[in-house]
């Protein structure tokens, strides 16, 4: 504990104002009584976590991943959809008590332990997602938004942003697609715009937000493997783009 330490580090400090040095300045003397002290605290510290570890006991495998979940009908959480399509059932839905809609598919960030009966949930937090708007709405605002992590995964493109605030307004942020477009040997791009709307917000503290883009919506357009999507992203000077595989 600290007062244990505490009264170790004084006991040392007493057992070292009887050591002695011959025929060395006392500047040295201090500096070698300094550096044995450290030594020796180090290694009561080694000595304290050794005791306070056992081998016997495993660290638990928990995952954090963006994934989905199914209610059932009385809107608990059912299973858990990961993003290479392994569908897990909640072995603790009775521990859960976000109130959510029956029969509905969420997009979350979870913290889970994978068991051979499936999936114990240690905590969810929706994620915004939307497909692409299809028609471009009349104003489309590209106020800057820092893309810190963009990747795909399964049926999904998703995004790891940060943006100014100071908490006084909402943002709004949107994926809209902004065409398809076809190469000479048939390979397909769609391209999809981030918008960002700061709605007058204050530049107060820095936070940070996964969002997702549906893109399941364009299997009967875009072939995986021959064709390719893009993102555009508004800095404040333009916009940021990167390619990823369908």
């Amino acid at each position: 504990t600290a007062d244990d330490r505490q009264r170790f580090e004084a006991y040392l400090a007493k057992k070292l104002s009887l050591i002695d040095v011959p025929n060395n300045r006392s500047e040295s003397v201090t500096t070698i009584k300094r550096h044995f002290f450290h030594l020796l605290l180090a290694a009561s510290w080694i000595m304290t976590l050794a005791a306070c570890s056992k081998d016997d006991d495993p660290i638990v495998a928990y995952r954090q991943d963006l994934a989905e979940i199914a209610t059932d009908h009385n809107g608990r959480v059912a299973s858990l959809i990961l993003d290479n399509a392994d569908t897990l059932a909640v072995t603790n839905k009775e521990a859960i008590t976000q109130t959510l809609v029956p029969d509905t598919a969420y997009r979350v960030r979870a913290v889970f332990l994978k068991e051979a009966q499936g999936a114990e949930v240690v905590s969810l937090q929706t994620v915004f997602c939307m497909a692409p708007l299809a028609e471009k709405p009349a104003e489309m605002k590209a106020d800057a938004i820092t893309a810190e992590a963009i990747w795909r995964s399964g049926r999904y493109l998703n995004l790891l942003v940060s943006f100014k605030t100071s908490g006084a307004e909402k943002h709004k942020i949107m994926f809209v697609e902004d065409g398809i477009t076809t190469e000479a040997n048939g390979a397909k791009m769609l391209h999809i715009k981030l918008t960002h709307d700061r709605r007058n917000d204050g530049r107060t503290y820095t936070t940070r937000s996964y969002i997702s883009c549906l893109l399941s919506g364009y299997n009967d357009i875009l072939m995986p493997q021959r064709d390719s999507v893009s993102i555009a992203v508004p800095t404040g000077n333009g916009f940021s783009i990167r390619h990823f595989a369908y």
